[in-house]
């Protein structure tokens, strides 16, 4: 497996090796339970503490977090986070952004950020448009998140422009930069890496993505997730393979089940909890079957809960480990050459 992995390695380019990058100390109250954070201003706006979101694509922010060094692209959006059932409107613009933790920083290009004037609570099912009562500052910085991103359209068929992902959008990223678009979030020494290098990426397990989409404008392209294979202990049903996401912005997990594979573990009828005390496993096969992240719920390194249901996207079966997962591994996007990287660590982290 290793041998893979080293195999892999040398096939970076060489462009690696001469490419520069910027390590951000997580901010203060950054933990798996909370989440991994990093200040930003956008348009020149205050400083503000962002959630950094694996699980999506794209800024969004309240107008409190906008400065004046913008322009409107004329063009609204609509946009739910699935966790909270929250579900936010307004607009687009083009704005530059400052990333900034400890004393670190980095510019981006001016890029297209969604900046929220309409805002319903999912828990309550309330309304707002009044900006002092619209709290939302999250850095979406995903790949292959369907219509969030790469010029797809959004659930309410306005466009989704191109090049939102600010991690992939440095100044030093573009064509002919300094910068290889990428980024490791390394929660065993408490890092955001911005930019991948030969020596950043080393000791990294690999894996090849394949192409969904590629731009004459921009310096990286959209990949498609690798599989993952998910086992319970205990069921009748075998392990079945489901497109990965390793989501850093929420704390629990998500199987998008097959219909045959009922509930692992005993449960209450009509819940769709797995209920503590279930042990599942995934496993990578890319990586000839290597564990990715074990765990039995209810128990320390576990996501809170895991949500299992059957409705089976079109890509079909799907996991959300949440960010629990990340405690076993750092976790590297190398969006110019494809690939996605997991360091494993030795004890858990954060």
């Amino acid at each position: 497996m290793r041998a893979t992995a080293f195999t892999l390695l040398a096939a970076l380019s060489s462009a690696h090796a001469q490419a520069t990058s910027y390590v951000f100390p997580f901010t203060n109250d950054t933990s798996l339970a909370s989440g991994y954070h990093i200040h930003a201003s956008v348009g020149s706006g205050p400083t503000t503490e962002f959630l950094i979101d694996t699980g999506s694509a794209g800024i969004v922010i309240s107008p409190r977090a906008l400065g004046s060094n913008y322009t409107s692209l004329n063009s609204s959006f609509c946009f739910a986070y699935s966790s909270s059932n929250n579900t936010y409107q307004g607009e687009w613009v083009l704005a530059p952004v400052l990333l900034s933790s400890g004393s670190v920083s980095a510019h981006t290009v001016p890029l297209p950020v969604r900046v929220a004037t309409h805002f319903c609570a999912g828990s309550t099912g309330r309304c707002t448009s009044d900006p002092g009562e619209i709290s939302v500052a999250v850095l979406g910085v995903g790949f292959d998140r369907g219509n969030m991103s790469w010029g797809g359209a959004d659930s309410c068929g306005n466009p989704v422009p191109l090049g939102v992902n600010a991690f992939l959008q440095l100044e030093g990223m573009q064509r002919a930069g300094s910068m290889e678009p990428g980024y490791i979030i390394s929660p065993s020494n408490g890092t955001i890496t911005l930019g991948i290098t030969d020596e950043n990426s080393a000791g990294f397990d690999l894996v090849q993505l394949t192409q969904l989409g590629n731009s004459s404008t921009l310096g990286y392209s959209e990949w498609q997730a690798p599989k993952v294979q998910i086992a319970a202990q205990g069921q009748s049903w075998a392990p079945f393979n489901a497109s990965l996401l390793v989501d850093t912005g929420l704390s629990y997990s998500i199987v998008q089940a097959p219909l045959d594979d009922s509930l692992p573990g005993p449960t209450a009828s009509g819940s769709t909890l797995v209920q503590n005390g279930t042990s599942l496993n995934l496993t990578l096969p890319a990586f000839g079957g290597q564990q990715l992240y074990a765990f039995t719920t209810g128990q320390p390194g576990a996501p809170s809960y895991v949500s299992w249901r059957h409705y089976v996207p079109a890509g079909g079966p799907f996991v959300n480990t949440g960010r629990w997962a990340l405690g076993g591994f750092d976790y590297l996007f190398d969006a110019g050459e494809g690939r996605l990287g997991f360091r494993f660590n030795a004890s858990r982290a954060l």
